[in-house]
């Protein structure tokens, strides 16, 4: 009986439910209790009953009054809380210097991120807001020119997308066709740019908010047109235009509805929307059959399930089948671009529907925004452990006072927070200030307030309070490891600022590893922006006057403008062509008539007359040039160029004979030398030269440089004489030519101003760093002065310890820019060489700043009396 009584014991379970629920202040007295009542009832009424009411006696305590308190802690803890927030605010304030350099760099950092963020997220949102763009493609034409060069275009021909809809019956095809420069009546009459012709299914495809009518489902009808709002406004003022007409092209056009613009970020925009069908009332058969008349835009939109690969490989069949023999669709593919990618990921020889971005510079903002967030980071981080040594005997002191880890902790973390809080207030006020500069700068008009307020707060808090976090994190996690008595002593102190020392030195690196690389980055693309303005063309750009013929009537007055514009007193020489360089070029197919030399290629192809080669000062190595004393000129005579005569093989090319197209036969007379006709990014065109009267879309003239705008008034007057109701559309061959370059010219000016920021910032908190080492070091200082050190002696000590991390820096910094640059610089066919001059430039200009910024506590401290220094503290 006695071992069953020393082998019983109380249930365990609910003897641990009892410590868990019981306040340590009753735990014991109830234990002892229940305890003695379950030896007694074992011996009396059993183990088994004894257990049951030991377990019934743990739950009839369990009552309010027996509960563990937690009450009074939550109070000291936020009573803590309230403590650290004011203690936080006392050390900021006191150290307002380094307080301030701290928010304003941090908060410029922001600002400038946040102003990228929003313009990325706006290239990016491209043609996004239409319900189906996932399964939407514009139809791609690639066309082989010859064994080393490809031709694309995103214009595509009439028939590939109907044919296409035999194949493909659920796939959705429509059709864009642009035209600008025309003259639209109604009630008034102005010269409209914007004008689209639409087929019945683009309404299917891309949204439209409709205001009034909704005329979608007719619009396979000739003859209708919607209107946007504004231009309702323009054309019919308060009156309601629907059912009203307007005239376009000499078309009559029923207003059948109204729509509100496009957003911004769309890829195409518009005032008017035309009847598709209306074009075969004034274009001849031939544009709605021949698989080279490119005029319009083909859209596809694809079911759920049918993806581009399935189109992709359809359009091949439907290509294939419609083309048959045609020697222009030899070598030419057709594909799908999905309708996201239009805005920033077109390539193409010729022009687009609208004006596109560019991936380079949405990739190179978006390089430049994450340095100089981490510059400011890095700035920030450094003030904060250099200001963190000076902690030292305030973490002893609260340490020995009984502070624990975790509240010195809160208490650094706090103070990070506030900071950076703080610089997040501000940096919104200061992107909302400085967005229309920053909009001018990227050639954007983005939106002055919040595109997105949600998503941007958020990402503000994370941003802020990762900043914070790490910024934070060496006081708040090393300092408070170290015990008070180590702390108290001199090498405890010791050794933590030494630790910060480190730190700081490897932020400073990082801090102008990053500027240095944004510098040498904005050095190579202006020496290739000026590599790129003084690159040997071929002709002389200067002074040359391209007057673009948009209209039948103008084309059929063509040689009277010539002339007229001839006689002028500053004219040097005029000629008509159907492109100057710089545009989009056709194509024709060329074969040797010599049966030893069976060569069949394409070339590409410029059209114009006996004074083309003048005035561009083209420059002629062989043979002659299309003459008026050779009536045959016009109609057999070619001249190719020296990369053309090189792709053929000809060892002697004059009298060469060839078909183009498989038609005409035409003898070369002349070899031209080289030229860009495209830009620096492309290799020479293999050209071919020729006389077509048709084909004549430009007036060029080559004017005397003084007068410039008199010879424009004269030769718009002459225009106006004879075709008074079209617009006058002139320009100058080198702004036609810069254009190619824009989005480079911006990418430059970006690096530049974002490159000044990053020094700013870096430099920013070297002012602040080169304040603390003089600090720091401002009784050393003193003695050297008292003991006869002067000024040159005084200003080495402060330099040197920033001059090896600034080399350090540099020799980081000239792989990455290189690497970086180089792979931007593969872009270009024709580009300047890197050279090791432009790192070193980076390197001076870098050094030079900093020890500017260095030189005024230096001096400062060289300069004061050693016994305001060894009074110090």
């Amino acid at each position: 009986m006695t071992q069953l009584y020393n082998r019983t014991k109380p249930p365990q379970w609910a003897d641990k439910f009892l410590r868990w629920y019981c306040s340590a202040e009753l735990l014991e007295e109830i234990q002892g209790d229940l305890y003695e009542a379950f030896d007694y009832r074992t011996k009396h009424i059993g183990a088994k009953k004894a257990r049951w009411h030991f377990v019934l006696d743990v739950f009839k305590f369990f009552r309010p009054y027996s509960f563990k308190r937690t009450r009074v802690k939550n109070l000291n803890n936020l009573a803590m809380i309230k403590n650290y927030f004011k203690v936080a605010y006392r050390n900021l304030r006191k150290d307002y210097f380094y307080s301030s350099i701290n928010v304003f760099g941090l908060a410029i950092g922001i600002a400038i991120t946040l102003l990228i963020a929003r313009f990325i997220q706006y290239e990016l949102s491209f043609d996004k807001f239409h319900t189906n763009y996932e399964n939407t493609y514009r139809i791609i034409r690639d066309r082989k020119v010859n064994d080393f060069e490809t031709g694309t275009n995103t214009a595509s021909p009439y028939l590939i997308g109907e044919l296409a809809k035999t194949d493909m019956p659920d796939v959705v095809f429509g059709r864009i066709a642009p035209h600008s420069g025309l003259t639209v009546a109604a009630e008034k009459k102005f010269v409209e740019n914007d004008i689209l012709m639409v087929d019945e299914n683009i309404f299917k495809i891309f949204d439209f908010e409709f205001v009034a009518g909704n005329p979608a489902n007719d619009f396979h009808q000739p003859n209708l047109a919607i209107l946007t709002k504004d231009i309702a406004t323009k054309y019919f003022e308060e009156e309601d235009p629907i059912g009203k007409f307007i005239s376009v092209r000499d078309q009559t056009y029923s207003v059948v509805g109204i729509v509100k613009r496009m957003p911004q970020n769309s890829h195409f925009h518009f005032d008017f929307l035309l009847s598709f069908e209306t074009n075969r009332k004034f274009r001849s058969a031939s544009s709605f059959e021949h698989p080279g008349n490119l005029w319009m835009y083909t859209y596809a939109m694809a079911p759920e399930g049918f993806g581009a690969e399935e189109i992709d490989y359809n359009l091949s069949k439907v290509y294939e089948k419609w083309a048959g023999d045609n020697p222009f669709a030899k070598n030419t593919t057709y594909y799908t671009q999905p309708l996201a990618d239009i805005h920033l990921k077109t390539k193409t020889d010729g022009g687009d529907i609208g004006t596109n971005g560019s991936l380079l510079i949405v990739q190179g903002s978006a390089v430049s925004a994450l340095i100089i967030l981490l510059i400011a980071c890095f700035n920030f981080m450094n003030l904060a452990t250099a200001r963190s040594t000076k902690k030292v005997k305030e973490v002893s002191v609260r340490k020995a006072v009984g502070a624990y880890r975790k509240n010195l902790i809160v208490q650094f973390l706090l103070e990070s927070v506030l900071v950076t809080a703080l610089a997040c207030v501000i940096a919104v006020a200061l992107a909302q200030l400085i967005a229309p500069f920053f909009n001018k700068v990227l050639g954007r008009e983005l939106p002055l307030g919040f595109s997105n307020l949600q998503t941007e707060l958020f990402w503000i808090v994370a941003g802020g309070a990762v900043i914070s976090l790490l910024a934070g994190s060496y006081p708040a996690i090393y300092l408070s490891r170290f015990s008070p008595s180590s702390l108290m002593t001199s090498h405890g102190g010791k050794s933590a600022g030494m630790s910060a020392a480190i730190v700081r030195k490897g932020l400073v690196i990082l801090q102008f590893t990053a500027s240095i690389i944004l510098i040498a980055a904005t050095l190579i693309i202006y020496k290739q922006l000026n590599f790129i303005q003084a690159k040997e063309l071929g002709f002389n750009k200067e002074n040359v006057l391209v007057l673009s013929i948009t209209n039948s009537q103008a084309s059929e007055k063509k040689q009277f403008l010539k002339n007229e514009i001839s006689r002028l007193p500053n004219v040097i020489s005029t000629s008509l062509a159907s492109n100057v360089p710089g545009d989009g070029l056709n194509s024709w197919r060329v074969e040797s008539l010599d049966p030893d030399k069976k060569a069949q290629t394409s070339l590409h192809v410029m059209v114009f007359d006996y004074d083309y080669l003048q005035t561009l000062n083209l420059d002629l190595v062989a043979g002659r040039n299309f003459s008026r004393d050779f009536a045959s000129d016009s109609l057999e005579a070619i001249l190719l160029n020296q990369s053309a005569v090189e792709l053929l093989g000809l060892e002697d090319p004059i009298g060469a004979e060839f078909s183009l197209n498989g038609q005409n036969e035409v003898k070369v007379i002349g070899v031209v030398k080289d030229f860009h006709s495209g830009s620096l990014y492309e290799e020479i065109n293999p050209l071919l030269f020729k006389m077509e009267d048709s084909w004549y879309w430009k007036v060029t003239a080559r004017v005397e440089p003084g007068n410039l705008q008199e010879t424009i008034a004269s030769i718009e007057k002459i225009w106006k004489g004879q075709v008074s109701d079209w617009p006058f559309n002139i320009s100058f061959l080198d702004d036609r030519l810069a254009r190619q370059y824009e989005s480079d010219i911006r990418l430059g000016q970006s690096f530049v101003y974002f490159s000044v920021l990053a020094i700013f910032i870096a430099c920013l908190g070297l002012f602040g760093l080169s304040s603390f080492a003089t600090e720091q070091r401002f009784k050393e200082i003193g003695i050297r002065k008292a003991l006869g050190a002067g000024t040159g002696d005084i200003l080495p000590l402060i330099f040197k310890q920033f001059a090896v991390l600034l080399l350090i820096s540099f020799l980081l910094a000239i792989p990455a820019s290189w690497y970086m640059m180089d792979t931007w610089l593969q872009n270009f066919v024709f580009h300047a060489e890197i050279g090791p001059m432009i790192f070193v430039m980076a390197g001076i200009l870098s050094i030079l700043v900093a020890a500017i910024t260095i030189g005024y506590h230096s001096m400062r401290a060289a300069r004061a009396n050693p016994v305001d220094s060894l009074r110090y503290e």
